[in-house]
């Protein structure tokens, strides 16, 4: 059975609560960016995680690929920007109606995603984060506010496929876990991922310890 480091888990919320704190809501400048067009489906969620290995999964899964323009009758989308290879912000649209707008921060070896709602772009929603090892991705997580972090780790195996581990994590929560999982991806030229273990809150044959870490705090 996994273990678990819940205390890393918590210093990750209350990291990314501060950041987001002294985060200045401000459009960047899109002169000379790069805007490309992303199709959701209703199903690709928090584009903050956009190059982690479980949206990729995802993506094409349902056949979603970023491209240059949009195709006529595209209501949900996600729009992408990008200057001198790196997102500043991405903008979700659905059903044609801008519903969040993600705004990029970057800062040591971690990338930022500060989500709006556009109504009311003081009220801040998620933050999600990725850290990067060595110009890869070795994990992602969403931090809503203080009551909820959805954690994702990725590494490399001997055999060459990335090793993925999941666990949604409520501090407060009663239970407190509610759902992990663990699996592998295979790179190719389309992505496979293959589940190993998998668990939820309303199984009973795990328990959870607060012993180990899911990966060396950075």
């Amino acid at each position: 059975m996994k273990e678990y480091d819940f205390k890393y888990l918590r210093s990750l919320i209350a990291e990314a609560s501060k950041k987001r704190a002294v985060f200045s809501f401000s459009m960047p400048d899109e002169t000379d960016a790069e805007i490309s067009y992303l199709p959701s489906k209703l199903r690709l969620y928090w584009p903050g995680n956009i190059d982690c290995l479980h949206f990729r999964y995802e993506a094409e899964k349902y056949n979603a690929y970023e491209r240059s323009k949009l195709r006529k009758n595209t209501r949900n989308y996600h729009r992408i920007v990008r200057k001198n290879g790196r997102i500043l912000r991405i903008d979700s649209y659905v059903e044609g109606i801008l519903n969040i707008i993600n705004l990029m921060h970057y800062e040591d070896n971690r990338r930022y995603s500060f989500s709006y709602n556009p109504v009311a772009p003081r009220v801040p929603a998620a933050t999600v984060v990725v850290t990067y090892q060595n110009g890869h991705i070795v994990e992602s997580y969403t931090v809503n506010h203080d009551w909820q972090i959805i954690h994702r780790t990725y590494s490399a195996n001997n055999d060459g496929t990335i090793q993925y581990s999941y666990i949604n994590y409520l501090p407060s929560g009663n239970p407190s876990v509610s759902g992990t999982e663990e699996g592998f991806f295979t790179l190719g030229e389309k992505l496979s991922y293959t589940q190993t273990d998998a668990w939820a809150w309303y199984m009973e044959e795990k328990t959870y310890s607060a012993q180990s870490s899911i990966i060396p705090s950075p």
